[in-house]
């Protein structure tokens, strides 16, 4: 057993990038900017990888988070024509008994699935 972890990290660069990323987060959750599920989600990702991997996760999870909001945001407004099929489309979603289970278990609140990718970044930075 060599002691080392992903990436050749020792307990200590794995202890501090776990703390890292749980402090770099706990504000935004205290914000109400993200959700706790987010925070811990980093703060295990900083766990894992160590702090010499937690600017690129930050950075091409947000990208890709931008990428989604932008996306949902033309979606939503008239800006973007869409063709008769995607409305028929978009209907049945939200008039089904799951889409509607799904927004009263949400109770309201709305936003960008940010651990998943934070999840797909790891994916990205991890295998190179």
């Amino acid at each position: 057993m060599t002691g080392e972890g992903f990436g050749g990290i020792d307990i200590w660069q794995s202890l501090s990038g776990g703390a890292i990323g749980f402090l770099l987060f706990i504000p935004l959750y205290a914000l109400r900017a993200m959700g706790a599920g987010d925070v811990k989600f980093f703060a295990l990702l900083g766990l894992m990888m160590g702090t010499h991997y937690l600017i690129p996760l930050w950075l091409i999870g947000s990208v890709l988070a931008g990428v989604h909001a932008t996306a949902w945001y033309l979606s939503t407004t008239s800006f973007v024509m869409t063709s008769a099929t995607w409305h028929r489309i978009q209907a049945s979603i939200m008039n089904s008994e799951a889409y509607q289970r799904l927004l009263k278990r949400r109770a309201g609140r709305r936003g960008i699935p940010y651990a998943a990718y934070l999840a797909v970044a790891a994916i990205a930075t991890g295998a190179s």
